[in-house]
């Protein structure tokens, strides 16, 4: 994701971090449940094409 969307996210270390400006949506439920799936997305992508390049 820090790749694709790197104006929305950074790392420091061994964290995955949020730009300041999506800081006003961190308690949203909506954005929280948005952020999930895409992550989960972006797991189930990841081990797809793993197991494919095998």
């Amino acid at each position: 994701m820090i790749k694709t969307h790197g104006d929305f996210f950074y790392r420091e270390g061994e964290y995955f971090c949020l730009n300041e400006e999506l800081e006003a949506f961190i308690n949203n439920k909506y954005f929280i449940k948005h952020f999930k799936d895409a992550v989960d997305f972006r797991i189930k992508q990841y081990y797809k094409e793993r197991i494919k390049d095998e």
